[in-house]
């Protein structure tokens, strides 16, 4: 408990938890001062609601039917080489059907490594649609400089907290030709597309899926038809179903907590302890508006301190080694208002990112003040002055002492004569 404690009060320096962070409090607005002679300006109109996604669809059964094969997740059946340093590990791909403006038959995909899939190295928008009588499967990247969605990450477990994605944020990368045989669904590229990705300038792709099997065969092609990366000649890659140690919970507040199973140790943090928590946020369209990261400090908070109520809630019962996803309504979070600190317009839906590194429990409570001793008979006692607080005289019967208090000599006093004089008549 002691290194917990100098570990929190360290960062409780480095962080300046007494001056709490944009994104953890309301900014602090002084009163306009009234001008009589202003005319009184018209009220401003509220804010417009932020766009929801829109529900999934499907525009046929057929669609529908080959939608349903490929959502799940999938792990390789052996450790895929990750890089020339990034040693080899399995890989997990998952798919969930969600709903795009603008866009029908719409399935999200992430692909990450088993050990780390709170970080997906590829995130994508797939959409099955008909050419003719032709099934088609088109897949999509998002238009960002690294091609990631930071909103989408995670909600292929919470399919409903799937973020509200502007069409021109999409970028189409290649079709495949689809056949559906009932038991076996496939599509192939029918032909190589352009790309730019990782020294190729030309890629192909091709899957099947039967039952709880899928197998890919994806290449990056140099200009002179050598595989650069991805399968190579007489390769794929095998896929199995598989349940990721993952798990989404959404409130009737509409508050969505995807938690990353991992160990954690100690105790739950309660009222009144404190959290160190590595944290990043985003706005629905994926724009971060802030990162302990990029300070190299985790912030540290106290719980039940005056914080938007649902990072409070996204914070509940977490323990240290803690990895969870927390996607915030405008209601739990900054509201009409929103933060411009921190540049969150109003009726914003927030995304958070939150790695628990510290929990240190409530400090103890001050000890109880000396109780106080009752006088004689029930009476209260008399504060003794210049004495210890707390100590008091009881009051005594003089009767009852074991000696003559009137034939005591001290300083200032002298002992009563034994006879005194007569009175004298008048």
């Amino acid at each position: 408990m002691k290194q917990t404690k100098n570990m929190i009060a360290m960062l409780v320096v480095a962080t300046g938890m007494c001056m709490p962070m944009a994104v953890f409090a309301q900014d602090a607005k002084e009163p306009a001062k009234a001008d009589p002679a202003a005319v009184t300006p018209a009220p401003a109109p509220a804010p417009a609601p932020e766009k929801k996604a829109p529900p999934p669809t499907c525009t046929s059964p057929d669609i529908e039917a080959a939608a349903k094969m490929l959502i799940g997740s999938w792990k390789t059946s052996a450790p895929v080489k990750q890089g020339d340093n990034a040693g080899s590990t399995n890989v997990v791909l998952s798919v969930a059907h969600v709903g795009i403006e603008g866009l029908a038959n719409t399935l999200y995909v992430e692909a990450a490594r088993e050990d780390a899939l709170h970080k997906p190295f590829r995130q994508a928008v797939w959409q099955f649609y008909k050419k003719g009588d032709k099934l088609r499967l088109r897949t999509m990247e998002f238009r960002t400089p690294a091609g990631d969605m930071p909103s989408a990450t995670g909600t292929w477990a919470a399919p409903a907290a799937f973020p509200a994605i502007d069409t021109k944020n999409l970028i189409g990368t290649l079709d495949m030709d689809v056949t559906n045989s009932g038991e076996k669904l496939s599509g192939k590229t029918p032909y190589a597309y352009p790309t730019a990705r990782d020294g190729a300038v030309e890629m192909t792709s091709e899957f099947s899926v039967t039952g709880s099997t899928m197998e890919t065969i994806d290449r990056g092609l140099a200009a002179d038809g050598k595989v650069v990366w991805g399968s190579g000649a007489g390769e794929k890659y095998s896929f199995t179903r598989t349940t990721p140690n993952v798990k989404a919970t959404t409130g009737s507040d509409g508050l969505t907590v995807i938690d990353y199973m991992r160990p954690t140790s100690g105790d739950a943090a309660v009222t009144d302890g404190r959290i160190a928590v590595h944290y990043t946020g985003a706005l629905a369209n994926g724009k971060q508006f802030d990162t302990s990261r990029e300070r190299n400090a985790p912030y540290v908070l106290v719980v039940g301190s005056p914080m938007p109520m649902g990072i409070a809630k996204g914070l509940e019962g977490v323990k240290k080694g803690d990895l969870r996803r927390v996607v915030i309504p405008a209601a739990l979070g900054f509201g009409e208002q929103g933060n411009r600190r921190a540049q969150i317009p109003p009726n914003a839906t927030l995304y958070y990112e939150f790695e628990v590194m510290d929990v240190e429990p409530p400090p103890p409570p001050p000890p109880p003040a000396p109780a106080m001793s009752p006088g004689a008979e029930g009476q209260p006692g008399v504060e003794i002055k210049g004495s210890s607080p707390g100590v008091k005289m009881t009051p005594v019967d003089p009767s009852k002492l074991p000696f003559d208090p009137s034939k005591i000599v001290g300083p200032g006093r002298t002992p009563a004569p034994e006879n005194p004089p007569k009175e004298q008549p008048k």
